[in-house]
């Protein structure tokens, strides 16, 4: 795999995860690494495990009003983004679009489609915008990767960026895929 999608978190962290993530990052793509990404969890707390492990591209979530995602946003949903110093970049996370299992298995009933919240749903798009990275330039590393991504972040108005350029809710910014192919 060129990219490691991980829309999961919780509990304690684990040597063996941490370990095969780091070779995962360190020897995958015949040595450029795997691009490893994980959502930082909807607990309005500090960022869980595995977000939290370096090298990871943590992901927030915001809304589509571009607020950082909290149980109070104004979109109305009651749960909130992780934070921390560990957080890379904010995707959308709020009444994403998804495909579902047909019938009484899956979450719409019914439906080919359905809504899907979260960071576990803010993740996946960061991993899409990594693969269309490297889609445009295979030969980046992936820390390369990981950087082009958080360099073409958006600032949004309201995110209390430090003076290196990060915040501890949006990262360095909420995800601006075309920016970061362009910058491959």
């Amino acid at each position: 795999a060129d990219v490691l999608s991980n829309s999961w978190g919780g509990g304690a962290p684990s040597s063996k995860i941490i370990n095969a993530l780091e070779r995962a990052r360190r020897m995958g793509r015949a040595g450029r690494g795997c691009v490893i990404v994980a959502a930082t969890g909807n607990e309005a707390r500090e960022v869980g495990f595995p977000a939290n492990v370096s090298g990871v591209l943590a992901v927030s979530a915001c809304n589509d009003k571009d607020e950082f995602k909290t149980p109070t946003s104004s979109d109305g949903e009651d749960w909130g983004s992780n934070f921390g110093p560990e957080v890379a970049v904010c995707a959308p996370g709020v009444r994403n679009l998804t495909t579902d299992i047909s019938g009484g298995g899956g979450y719409a009933k019914g439906s080919y489609y359905a809504l899907f919240n979260g960071t576990s749903s803010a993740t996946p798009l960061v991993a899409g915008a990594a693969a269309l990275v490297l889609s445009a330039n295979p030969s980046l590393r992936e820390d390369a990767v990981r950087g082009i991504i958080c360099r073409t972040a958006d600032k949004v108005a309201g995110g209390r960026f430090d003076n290196t350029g990060h915040s501890i809710q949006w990262g360095y910014g909420r995800l601006n895929v075309l920016n970061a192919v362009k910058a491959a």
